[in-house]
């Protein structure tokens, strides 16, 4: 019985992927920008640097250029090569450390091998040009300039286009128009945030890869609001609800058949989370756990036994949960070792993809795989979804010729992940068997900040694929290279 659920299973799949025409494609895409996006941290962060902001009116300025060249294998074993030039230049003006603004223009273009681009739209730029614009206002340092009171209170209020991380990055991480705000009370010892924000549609990518325009047109909104606990030592507990609402206006296609089937696409979202961060044992190793639960509702996929058929609206039933451990060895190479584990929920009457509506939820059944725009690196080669995911990373990293003058900002990293499905009999993003075990990856990386103005980046990853996995076995690779200048 179990053998013949799963033919039927793979049987359907094969359908699904006629139908759609580009299912498997879709998900490639969208795995493949998951990653890019990961390389690119490397690199990105340097246009946004901290600031030391002074009482009185300070305004910076200063740039990025960076090129780059990246090479990465697919599930299908096609190589795509990218060459990328990225240049960034920023603004941030603060008054009294009480007004500050800040913006940031960025210029992308993407130079593709021959038909290499990840949603066959070639060498392309990408837009917008602007990426960070904000203003935010500090009432506790408003009070010190100009009414002289010191007070231990904190409210500061953001609002504006940034990048927010929720959380562990578990529910969002990306890019927001939103308002922010965070207080603080010295007694009770509570902090409280609440975060209003609606994607920017051009540069997020949906989770969905089978909604129309999901990597160049996502619309949703986002509410939420965190209450987290100072009043223990070395532990931050906290709690928090933070809603989805699809607001996609690319919401209907009709999928080409046999049999053509009209599908709408409407995923909402609620998360509940609860978590706590800070020291673990001992004040060098570092912590952060955090578990969610995701109600709302869904649509179905839109056939029954091949049929097309009205979409059922199903209750969502998902859970996720991460925990990260970090221990700083406080040597002179800023030596540091970390262990995470991922889990993320399954559903096992999903037609055939775990984050898409066609080929998703069977028709009436609880939604039961997690999907959000989280912010969890899942390695450079592979990079599966947060969905129906059981992964282990453990990785170090170090300053390793830091005596040396020209090698000591040299920072080397490895990581390895273990890959698992939480659900062996639910599927991927990707055509998986009726097994748990996925495969093992290892990732290396550098960071080289050759002069003050001047660095270079480097990221290599191979995932091994085991039994899951039911595509290609080979091993699947990933390269990229960047060098920036900053000035």
């Amino acid at each position: 019985m179990q053998r013949s659920l799963l033919s039927g299973r793979l049987v359907a799949a094969l359908v699904l992927v006629m139908a759609s025409s580009s299912a498997w494609a879709q998900d490639e895409q969208a795995r493949v920008e998951r990653i890019l996006r990961e390389a690119e941290r490397s690199y990105a962060l340097q246009a946004n640097p901290e600031l030391n902001i002074g009482e009185r009116a300070l305004i910076d300025f200063g740039g990025l250029l960076n090129f780059s060249f990246l090479a990465v294998d697919d599930a299908n074993q096609q190589t795509r090569i990218l060459r990328q030039t990225d240049v960034q230049g920023y603004a941030h003006l603060s008054i009294d450390g009480v007004h500050d603004f800040y913006g940031r223009l960025r210029w992308r273009y993407q130079d593709f091998n021959a038909g290499d681009s990840f949603d066959g739209a070639g060498d392309q730029t990408i837009y917008p040009l602007y990426d960070r614009l904000w203003y935010q206002f500090n009432l506790q340092k408003a009070i010190a300039a100009y009414d002289g009171r010191n007070i231990s209170d904190q409210l500061t209020i953001r609002v504006g286009r940034d990048f927010f991380t929720w959380g562990a990055g578990l529910t969002f991480a990306d890019e927001l128009y939103a308002v922010d705000i965070y207080a603080k009370w010295a007694a009770p010892k509570l902090e409280f945030r609440a975060l209003v924000g609606q994607t920017p549609s051009s540069s997020v990518i949906d989770f969905d890869p089978s909604r129309p325009s999901f990597d160049g047109d996502t619309d949703r909104l986002y509410v939420g609001g965190m209450v987290q606990y100072d009043g223990m030592y070395k532990h931050k507990p906290y709690a928090y609800v933070l809603a989805s609402f699809d607001r996609n206006t690319e919401d209907f296609t009709t999928f080409a058949g046999p049999p053509t089937t009209p599908t709408a696409f409407d995923y909402n979202p609620i998360y509940f989370g609860v978590g706590s961060h800070g020291e673990f044992f001992h004040p060098h190793l570092r912590y952060h756990a955090e578990f969610v639960l995701a109600t709302g509702n869904s649509l179905s996929h839109p056939q029954v036994a091949f049929v097309p058929t009205k979409q059922s609206r199903d209750r969502i039933e998902a859970w996720a949960a991460r925990m990260n451990l970090r221990y700083l060895f406080q040597d002179e190479m800023e030596s540091e070792a970390s262990f995470e584990a991922v889990f993320a929920s399954g559903d096992d009457d999903r037609i055939a993809d775990t984050a898409s509506t066609f080929g998703g939820n069977r028709h009436g059944t609880p939604d039961r795989a997690y999907n959000a725009l989280d912010g969890v690196g899942t390695g450079l080669a592979f990079g599966p979804p947060v969905s129906n995911l059981m992964m282990f990373r453990a990785g170090v990293g170090t300053h390793p010729l830091k005596s040396q003058p020209l090698f000591k900002r040299m920072r080397i990293g490895f990581d390895m992940y273990v890959f698992n499905k939480m659900d062996s009999e639910a599927p991927l993003d990707e055509p998986t068997g009726n097994a748990s075990f996925l495969g093992i990856e290892t990732d290396l990386s550098a960071d080289w900040r050759i002069t003050s103005d001047v660095s270079l980046h480097m990221r290599y990853g191979v995932f091994f694929p085991d039994a899951a996995i039911e595509t290609d076995k080979d091993q699947r690779h990933f390269f990229y290279t960047g060098v920036s200048y900053a000035f």
